[in-house]
């Protein structure tokens, strides 16, 4: 993370795709249809006070045991990641049959036996908070497994910390939707500009401010 930032402090205020490469685990490939994006100082004074807070991207942990609930989040509209979350949470449930399964509608679309889950839907769009507390009404138990993609992990368990829930441990996937319609979530330098502005404007706002795509 220091390397990271001692970039951005030596570069000019174009961030190009490739900042993004450094904060991968490992070698995965993502698609860039611009190979940079000019962004004022304002930016990125909130992109470096967004990374200074930690690795942007979490690892699975915990001990499925402890939980009584599973709670998928969803990344995007398209199949891409969305089907990889639901056979995650269907591994899940076929390993532990008395977990009570919750998916957000994006996932619950691909899952192979959704009659056996709580489905969380609704025809406008559903933050992560909308997503977490709505699934307080579906369980008396706060013990909970959250199924996100990985960048979307800390926000997504954050979240749930702050609706009541006690968070036991997270699986999650790494890919990004390259063709998604929301743009934020097609790349990582997407993703992290857009969760760098979230406190002062909503997703789509962000994608035309900065032309992301």
């Amino acid at each position: 993370m220091r390397d990271l930032m001692n970039y951005l402090s030596s570069s000019d205020i174009k961030i190009h795709h490739d900042f993004a490469s450094f904060l991968r685990l490992n070698t995965l490939r993502f698609n860039y249809c611009n190979s940079s994006y000019q962004l004022p100082l304002s930016s990125k004074q909130r992109l470096e006070q967004y990374l200074s807070l930690g690795q942007p991207f979490l690892a699975p942990f915990g001990d499925i045991n402890q939980a009584d609930t599973l709670l998928a989040f969803s990344f995007g509209d398209s199949a891409d990641v969305n089907t990889q979350l639901s056979a995650l949470a269907s591994n899940i449930q076929q390993l532990h049959p008395d977990i009570h399964v919750q998916l957000q509608q994006e996932i619950a679309q691909h899952y192979p036996n959704v009659h056996q889950a709580s489905v969380i839907k609704n025809s406008d769009y559903q933050t992560t908070a909308d997503i977490a507390r709505e699934a307080l009404k579906n369980i008396a138990s706060r013990e909970v497994i959250v199924v996100a993609q990985s960048w979307h992990a800390k926000r997504c368990i954050d979240t749930c910390k702050e609706q009541g829930w006690n968070v036991v441990g997270l699986r999650c996937v790494d890919d990004f939707p390259a063709q998604d319609p929301q743009p934020w979530v097609r790349n990582p330098l997407n993703w992290l500009i857009k969760e760098s502005h979230r406190e002062v404007a909503t997703g789509q706002e962000i994608s035309q401010y900065f032309q992301l795509c």
